[in-house]
C-alpha cells in the first residue's frame, strides 16, 4: 500500500502518467462490453478494422485480477487496484519461495519488502506497461510453486502450479512469457539425487505445463491460428540489449537520470532497465555463491544463481539473435525480430537474487556477534540491559528497504487527465458506421475512445494483419 499508494486515489479520472498506459488497458473493455452485450465482447472492433478480441496479447483481459477488478471498479480504476494486487502477489511469491528455502523469519519478511518496492515493479509503470508489472508478479508465485512440484510429491503441488503459469500465460505483452519458458528447464537442477528423480522431475513439470496450456487454451488456440496473419514492428538487432555486465549494474544504480540517458549501452527508455534492488541484497547474495552455508544443498544455490544469470542473459537478446543465424528460417528470424524488448526479462532474476540475499543474509545473522550490555544502577538495584550487536544488520537492510520505497516513487506517479480530451471524442461521434482517427493517433485518445465505443481508423495496437 505504501509503494503503491498514489494508485489509492480512486477517482476515474486520475491515471497513471506513464505514456503508454491508456493503450495498454484498452482492452480490458472486453469486461465493460460484456457487462452489456454479452457476447459481442468477444469481437474488438476499436481499432485498425477489428480483431478478435482473444488473440491479441496487447492486454491483459484475461488475468485473473484484471477480470475481478474491471467488473468491480471499472477499467481505470481496477487497473490501479490490479497494480497494487500486484506488488501483493510479488511480496507473497517472495515469501513462499523463502519459506520452501526453510529462511528466518526476518530474512524471509525483509526479502518479501524488497520484492515488492524493487524496481522492477514500480518502475516499469514509468511508461505504464501494466502487462508487464502482472506478468513479473505472476512469475513470483509460479516460481516457488513449479520449486514445490520437483521438491515434494503428490499432485497439489501440480495444480497450483498450473494455475500459476496460468496467471502468467493470460497477463499479456509477451516478453516475460518468453523469459519464463526459456528457464524451465533450469527446475531440472532440483532434481539432484538419481536419475529416476529426474525422470519424475519432468514428468511432473511436463504434466503441469500440459494443465495449464489447457487452461489457457481459450486464448492459445485462436492466437495460435492467427499467428501467421500478424504484423508486428521488428528489431533485427535487438538495439535496447544491454552489454551482460553491464545489465547487473541496474540491480544497484538508483539514480532516475541515470535510466534517462543512453549510458552503458541504454536507450533512453527507463522502464526497460530499472530492476534497482540495492547493494545490500546483491552483496548478500554474493556471499553466499563464495560459500554454500552448511546444511544447504548445493543444488539449490546453483538453480538459483543459473536462474537468475541466464534471465539478465536472454534479456540482453544475445541468446535470441544466437538462435536466429543458427536457425535461419524466416518464421525463426522474424520471431526473434519481434521480439524488440527482451529487457523487460531482467526482472526475472530478482527473485532468485533475494532468496539467495535471505539466505547469506539468515547465515550472517547467526554468526556470534559482540554483546554489549548497559548497566544502571542505583541506591535500591542494578538493571542491566542487554543486546547484540547483530542489530546492525537490521538497520542495514531498512535502509536498503527505504532506497526501494524512495525509487519507486519516481515512477508510481499519477495524474489527471485533461477535461479536453472527452470533449475532442464527443465531436467525432457519429450517426453512421464511420471509423474516425483521433489526433496524430495519440496513446492517450486510446482508453477513453474505446470506452465511448468509438471505432478508431489508427488507434493504437502493436500489431497489424500482414
Amino acid at each position: 500500500m505504501l509503494v503503491g499508494a498514489p494508485y489509492l486515489n480512486l477517482d476515474p479520472e486520475v491515471i497513471p502518467t506513464g505514456r503508454e498506459f491508456p493503450s495498454h488497458v484498452q482492452s480490458h473493455h472486453m469486461w465493460t462490453r460484456a457487462a452489456t452485450c454479452g457476447l459481442c465482447a468477444l469481437w474488438n472492433g476499436t481499432s485498425q478494422g477489428g480483431a478478435p478480441m482473444l488473440v491479441d496479447v496487447h492486454g491483459s483481459m484475461l488475468h485473473p485480477y484484471v477480470v475481478i477488478s474491471t467488473v468491480l471498479f471499472g477499467v481505470i480504476n481496477g487497473t490501479k487496484i490490479t497494480v497494487i494486487a500486484s506488488l501483493m502477489t510479488a511480496g507473497f511469491g517472495q515469501w513462499w519461495l523463502a519459506n520452501q528455502l526453510h529462511i528466518g523469519r526476518i530474512a524471509r519478511v525483509w526479502t518479501s519488502l524488497a520484492a515488492i518496492a524493487g524496481g522492477h515493479l514500480a518502475g516499469r509503470m514509468e511508461n505504464g506497461v501494466l502487462g508487464v508489472v502482472i506478468a513479473t508478479a505472476s512469475c513470483a508465485i509460479a516460481l516457488p510453486a513449479l520449486f514445490a512440484v520437483v521438491q515434494q510429491r503428490g499432485n497439489r503441488p501440480i495444480v497450483l502450479a498450473a494455475v500459476a503459469i496460468y496467471f502468467v500465460a493470460s497477463a499479456g505483452q509477451g516478453y516475460i512469457q518468453i523469459g519464463f519458458t526459456l528457464l524451465l528447464p533450469l527446475f531440472f537442477i532440483l532434481a539432484e539425487k538419481t536419475f529416476d528423480d529426474l525422470r519424475v522431475a519432468i514428468i511432473r513439470v511436463s504434466t503441469t505445463v500440459l494443465i495449464s496450456l489447457l487452461l489457457f487454451g481459450i486464448f492459445l488456440v485462436p492466437f495460435l491460428h492467427f499467428y501467421p496473419q500478424f504484423y508486428k514492428d521488428v528489431d533485427p538487432t535487438i538495439k535496447s540489449g544491454q552489454r551482460y555486465l553491464f545489465s547487473f549494474l541496474n540491480f544497484v544504480i538508483d539514480d532516475p537520470q541515470f535510466f534517462r540517458v543512453d549510458a552503458l549501452g541504454k536507450l533512453p527508455f527507463p522502464n526497460l532497465y530499472t530492476t534497482f534492488i540495492g547493494i545490500v541484497p546483491v552483496a548478500f547474495a554474493l556471499s553466499t555463491l563464495y560459500i554454500v552455508p552448511e546444511g544447504r544443498s548445493p543444488a539449490i544455490v546453483i538453480f538459483l544463481a543459473l536462474y537468475a544469470g541466464m534471465a539478465v542473459w536472454i534479456s540482453t537478446g544475445t541468446p535470441l539473435l544466437y538462435v536466429a543465424t543458427v536457425l535461419p528460417f524466416r518464421g525463426v528470424t522474424d520471431f526473434v525480430a519481434s521480439i524488440r524488448y527482451p529487457t523487460y526479462i531482467s526482472g526475472l532474476a530478482v527473485q532468485p537474487i533475494l532468496a539467495l540475499a535471505g539466505i547469506g543474509f539468515q547465515r550472517m545473522y547467526a554468526f556470534h556477534w559482540p554483546q554489549f550490555v548497559i548497566e544502571l544502577a542505583n541506591t535500591a538495584r542494578k538493571t542491566r540491559l542487554g543486546f547484540s550487536s547483530n542489530v546492525i544488520l537490521i538497520l542495514l537492510i531498512a535502509s536498503n528497504i527505504g532506497a526501494e520505497v524512495v525509487f519507486a516513487s519516481k515512477w508510481t506517479q499519477t495524474a489527471r487527465q485533461d477535461p479536453g480530451f472527452h470533449e475532442v471524442l464527443r465531436r467525432f461521434r457519429t450517426d453512421s458506421l464511420q471509423w474516425v482517427g483521433p489526433p496524430f493517433g495519440e496513446h492517450f485518445w486510446s482508453e477513453i475512445a474505446t470506452g465511448m465505443n468509438l471505432k478508431m481508423y489508427q488507434g493504437v495496437r502493436p500489431w497489424k494483419w500482414a
